[in-house]
């Protein structure tokens, strides 16, 4: 990992394969190749599952969106959850 955890800011998404994910100070922290970022802890459960995988973490108004990349096509990603922080 190159960089301190950091929070995404409104319109920002973070994109990678996610190596590990854990809790930090009531918060989640989810580990990527190069980053990691800090996120609400409600996205515990639908981060910890996908583990090993190719996902993206975007913020929009305060939500948070997590798509999956499915080894298609680019317009194969799809939001499988929400949290708002």
């Amino acid at each position: 990992m190159n960089s301190s955890p950091r929070f995404l800011g409104d319109l920002e998404e973070g994109i990678g394969n996610l190596e590990h994910v854990s809790e930090q100070d009531g918060l989640i922290l989810a580990q990527f190749k190069s980053f990691s970022l800090l996120l609400p802890f409600e996205l515990k459960e639908p981060l910890s599952v996908l583990t090993g995988h190719r996902v993206g973490v975007f913020r929009i108004d305060g939500f948070y969106r997590i798509r999956v990349d499915e080894g298609k096509k680019v317009d194969s990603l799809r939001f499988i959850s929400t949290g708002r922080r």
